[in-house]
C-alpha cells in the first residue's frame, strides 16, 4: 500500500475541508472480514484532484455526489477523486479484513471461555483498514458511527449509545451512537464483544470501565481504584486546562493483545488488559496505572481537541501528556512520589536513548511520511520531552506556563496547531522569546554533564560532542549526612561554561546538582562524593535498617508459602522527594544493595529477595508478576537486573492463571538495565534463575558486572534479553 507523504497531506489539506463522516460497520459477516460503509462530506476550495485512503479486501461500490464511479479506480489503497469547487459527498462500500497484529480492527478469541471480541487501533495510519477516509491529522471531521454486532455483544464507540434495535437483513443488533465533535481519523474507535463493565458518574460525566467477561471479578474488585484515579485526573485537568471535557461519556476498555500501553480515543480509551491486575499489586504498579489513566485523559485536550498538524509534532502530544500525567499524580493523587518514580524509570529510558548512537532531537528535523513518524516513538519522544517541558516550566514559571496552555487550547480548539504555535503562546504568556530556547533544547540531541567544583563553588557544564548551548534552571542541594543543609536555585545561562553559586565554596558533605530533577542533564559527582563516604552517609540515614528491619508480609496470596519481608517505612522516611532529588539515595543505594547481592521487586513498601532463588517468587505468591521497583530508590538498583520494560506487561501465555502471572516476565529482562545510577563500587555479579518459578519449563539467567572505582551512569549494556 502507498504511504502518505507530508507533501501529499499538505496538498490535500490546502484543497479540502472535511465536514463529517458517517460510518456503518457490520461485524456479523464472519471471523475474517467485516462490512464497512463510509460516507464523507467535504468541501473543495477550488477544482482539483485528490484521493481517499482505503485499504480493503475488496470495494463493492463507490459514488461521488450520487454518481457511481468504476470500481477499477481503487488501486494501491487509494480512490482518486476529481472534484469541482464546492460541497461533495463520497460514499464507499467495502469488505475490510480483521487484524491479528493489533492495527485496524483486531479480532480475537478469549481462550478462557471461547468468546470473541473486536477492538480498534487506528493509529497512526490504520484508519483506512476500517473505512475509506481522508486519513491525516489536520482533516478532522465530526462523526456518526453505527455498528451491527451479534445480539449478545456490547458495543462501545466514541459517542454515547443512542439506540440498539434489531438489524434489518442481518442476524444481530444495530447500535447507533451520538454525533461527536471533531477529532482526527486515527482516534475513531469501536470495541465490541460480551464485555463485563462497571459504571458510575463524576461531575456529570458518565464513566465506565470494561474488560473481557472472563476478567469480570478482577474488574469489579479494581473498579473503585480505576474510578478514583479517573475522577482525580478529571478534576486536575479541568483546573489546569480551564476547558471542560469536550466529549460525551468516558469509557475505558481493557483489551488483550494491545500493542501499546493505551490509546486516547475520545470517549473510548483502550488499555492493555495487563492493567487489570491478576492478584496482588504493588504501590508502583498502581502508580503506573494511575499515571496511564491521567496521560490518556490529558490527550482529550492535547491531541483530540487540539491536534498536531502533522506527525513531526507527535512528540509534543506525547511529551505533554507524559508531563501532565506526572503533574497530576503529584498534585491530585496519593502518589506524591511520582516524579521520583519518573526519575528512576521513564527518565532513565530517555537517557539511555539520548546517549545511544541513534539519538535524535526531540523535535525531528523532518517527518516525510507516516512510516517515518513511527521511528520517533521512543524514550526521547516521551521521557526526554516531558523532562524538557518540566525545564520549560522552571524556565518561564508555572503561572506563565498555565496561561500559555489555556491560550493555546482555546485558540486552536477543534483545529490543529504546530510547535511554532505552542512557542508563540508560551512566549506571549512569559514575555520571553523562546525561539533560542527551542533551538537549543528541541533541535539538538544529547545531554550536558553538570558538576560542582566545591573549591570555587561553581556549577560547571560539559557539553556533548555537538554543543547545544542550553540554558539550565535547576537546584543544587547540600547535605550533611542525610540532612539537607542548603538548597541553591541556580540559572546557568545559555552557552556559559559555568556559574558561581554564592555560599557554596568550600562546602563539605554531599553536593548534588539538579537534585530536584528539574533539567535534562547528567549530574556528575566529584571525587570526594565517589568515595565510600557517600555510602556511609546513606547507611547512617537508615537505609540498611530499612531493608533488614522489615517484617513478614501477609499481603501476598498464593500457595507457595514463601516468606517475603518488606519494609514498613514510607519512601518519605528516607528523605527522597521531588525537592531533595530522586537520585540522591539512588546513587548510593544502588551500590549498597548490589554489593550485598540483593534484588528487589515491588509491593506497597518494597519486598526483598536475595539473588539465590527468590527472583520470580512473587509471581508464585500471587502477585501480578511484574518485577518492578520497591520504591524509587530500590527500583533503580533492581531494574539494572530485571529491566523496566517489564512494567509494560507481556504475553499471557507465560504461566498458568492460578500462579497469578499476568505475563509481565516474558520480555524486558535487562532491556532497561540503564538505571542512571552514579556510584562507585567494587565489581559484583548477580545471577538468577526464574524459569522454574513460572512453571514454563525453562530458565533465564542474567549477569551484571560493574567495574571498580568508576562513576556509572547506567547499565545500558548489562544484558539485553
Amino acid at each position: 500500500m502507498t504511504v502518505l507523504t507530508r507533501t501529499e497531506a499538505q496538498g490535500r489539506a490546502a484543497l479540502l475541508d472535511v465536514d463529517d463522516v458517517t460510518l456503518e460497520l457490520d461485524l456479523t459477516t464472519g471471523p475474517e472480514t467485516f462490512g464497512s460503509r463510509s460516507q464523507v462530506r467535504f468541501r473543495a476550495r477550488q477544482a482539483g484532484e485528490t484521493f481517499l485512503d482505503c485499504q480493503a479486501v475488496r470495494v463493492t461500490a463507490i459514488s461521488l455526489d450520487g454518481e457511481p464511479l468504476p470500481l477499477e479506480v481503487w488501486a494501491e489503497g487509494r480512490i482518486p477523486l476529481e472534484v469541482a469547487e464546492g460541497e461533495h459527498v463520497v460514499e464507499v462500500h467495502a469488505v475490510m479484513p480483521y487484524s491479528r497484529e493489533g492495527v485496524g480492527l483486531h479480532r480475537l478469541t478469549d481462550p478462557a471461555d471461547g468468546q470473541d471480541y473486536v477492538w480498534s487501533n487506528l493509529a497512526l495510519d490504520a484508519a483506512p483498514r476500517v473505512l475509506a477516509c481522508f486519513d491525516q491529522p489536520d482533516l478532522k471531521p465530526e462523526w456518526e458511527i453505527s455498528v451491527v454486532a451479534p445480539s449478545a455483544w456490547t458495543v462501545v464507540s466514541n459517542g454515547d449509545l443512542v439506540t440498539s434495535t434489531p438489524a434489518e437483513g442481518a442476524d444481530g443488533v444495530r447500535h447507533v451512537f451520538s454525533r461527536t465533535r471533531r477529532f482526527p481519523t486515527y482516534v475513531a474507535a469501536v470495541c465490541a464483544g460480551p464485555w463485563a463493565s462497571e459504571a458510575t458518574t463524576h461531575d456529570g460525566i458518565p464513566l465506565r470501565v470494561l474488560a473481557m467477561a472472563s476478567r469480570a471479578d478482577d474488574l469489579r474488585e479494581q473498579a473503585p481504584d480505576l474510578f478514583d484515579a479517573t475522577r482525580r485526573a478529571f478534576d486536575h485537568h479541568h483546573e489546569v486546562f480551564g476547558i471542560r471535557y469536550p466529549y460525551a461519556g468516558y469509557d475505558q476498555v481493557f483489551v488483550p493483545e494491545f500493542n501499546w500501553g493505551a490509546m486516547e480515543n475520545p470517549g473510548c480509551v483502550v488499555f492493555r488488559d495487563e492493567e487489570i491486575f491478576r492478584g496482588a499489586a504493588s504501590h508502583d504498579q498502581r502508580l503506573v496505572r494511575t499515571g496511564i489513566i491521567a496521560h490518556e485523559l490529558a490527550h482529550m485536550w492535547v491531541g483530540n481537541l487540539m491536534t498536531m498538524r502533522w506527525w513531526d509534532d507527535l512528540w509534543l502530544n506525547e511529551s505533554f501528556a507524559e508531563y501532565m500525567a506526572h503533574r497530576c499524580l503529584v498534585d491530585a493523587t496519593t502518589y506524591t512520589d511520582a516524579w521520583v518514580h519518573f526519575g528512576m524509570t521513564r527518565r532513565t529510558w530517555g537517557s539511555a536513548a539520548d546517549r545511544s548512537p541513534s539519538t535524535h532531537p526531540i523535535a525531528p528535523e523532518s517527518v516525510e511520511d507516516t512510516k517515518d513518524a513511527l521511528q520517533n516513538f521512543d524514550g526521547i519522544s516521551y521521557a526526554k520531552g516531558a523532562s524538557v517541558l518540566r525545564q520549560l516550566v522552571a524556565h518561564i514559571g508555572d503561572e506563565a506556563f498555565l496561561a500559555g496552555i489555556r491560550d493555546h487550547l482555546s485558540t486552536h480548539a477543534w483545529g490543529n496547531a504546530t510547535l511554532a504555535d505552542f512557542l508563540d503562546v508560551m512566549g506571549r504568556s512569559s514575555g520571553t522569546d523562546l525561539r533560542p530556547w527551542a533551538r537549543s533544547w528541541l533541535e539538538r540531541a544529547g545531554l550536558d554533564r553538570l558538576s560542582v567544583d566545591r573549591a570555587t563553588g561553581t556549577l560547571r557544564r560539559d557539553e556533548p560532542a555537538t554543543p547545544a548551548g542550553r540554558p539550565h534552571t535547576l537546584d543544587v542541594l547540600q547535605l550533611d549526612g542525610a540532612a539537607a543543609t542548603a538548597r541553591h536555585e541556580v540559572v546557568l545561562p545559555a552557552g556559559a561554561p559555568g556559574v558561581e553559586i554564592p555560599g557554596l565554596a568550600g562546602a563539605h558533605g554531599l553536593v548534588l546538582p539538579n537534585a530536584a530533577d528539574l533539567t535534562w542533564a547528567q549530574a556528575v559527582l566529584d571525587e570526594v562524593q565517589s568515595e565510600p563516604i557517600v555510602e556511609q552517609d546513606l547507611w547512617d540515614a537508615g537505609v540498611s535498617d530499612r531493608v533488614a528491619g522489615g517484617h513478614v508480609g501477609d499481603d501476598q496470596t498464593g500457595a507457595s508459602g514463601e516468606v517475603l519481608s518488606y519494609n514498613a517505612e514510607s519512601q518519605g522516611s528516607m528523605g527522597v522527594d521531588a525537592t531533595r532529588g530522586a537520585y540522591i539515595e539512588a546513587n548510593a543505594e544502588a551500590g549498597a544493595y548490589l554489593a550485598r547481592g540483593e534484588a528487589h521487586w515491588g509491593n506497597d513498601h518494597g519486598t526483598t529477595a536475595n539473588a539465590e532463588g527468590y527472583i520470580g517468587a512473587e509471581a508464585e505468591a500471587g502477585a501480578s508478576g511484574q518485577i518492578g521497583p520497591a520504591g524509587a530508590q530500590v527500583e533503580a538498583g533492581f531494574e539494572a537486573f530485571a529491566g523496566g520494560s517489564i512494567e509494560g506487561g507481556v504475553s499471557q501465555d507465560l504461566g498458568p492463571a492460578d500462579v497469578g502471572v499476568s505475563g509481565s516476565l516474558s520480555y524486558g529482562i535487562g532491556v532497561e538495565a540503564d538505571v542512571g545510577a552514579e556510584v562507585s563500587m567494587e565489581e559484583i555479579s548477580i545471577s538468577a534463575d526464574i524459569g522454574a518459578t513460572l512453571g514454563v519449563g525453562g530458565s533465564l539467567s542474567f549477569d551484571v558486572s560493574i567495574s571498580p572505582n568508576e562513576i556509572v551512569d547506567g547499565l545500558a549494556d548489562a544484558g539485553q534479553a
